[in-house]
């Protein structure tokens, strides 16, 4: 654990707290279920950090299990901003999923 970055990772988080606006939210006419997703045919890489507090590494995988051929990764000692957290781990597994998928 990082003292300093997590004392500046809770000064940027308090910082950007707001409310969610309309434009924001699921559109009632088109919302995301499990059967829309599976429906998915784009190539889809879900991460997750291992101590993810508001989106659990479980309830992350319960989602990835319903995109037909998604590559689900958790972070390991990372929590809701593994992109932050441990942007080494985070950067290797796009850049070899995006080298996987090459248009």
């Amino acid at each position: 654990i990082n003292p300093e970055g997590t004392a500046e990772w809770l000064r940027i988080e308090e910082s950007s707290r707001h409310e969610i606006g309309p434009e924001q939210a699921q559109s009632p006419r088109s919302p995301m279920t499990y059967g829309r997703l599976a429906t998915m045919e784009t190539p889809v890489l879900m991460l997750t950090g291992g101590a993810d507090l508001l989106s659990p590494p479980a309830m992350m995988k319960l989602v990835a299990d319903h995109i037909p051929g998604c590559r689900f990764e958790i972070v390991p000692e990372a929590g809701h901003a593994a992109f932050w957290e441990q942007p080494e781990v985070w950067n290797r597994l796009v850049l070899d999923f995006m080298g996987e998928h090459k248009a």
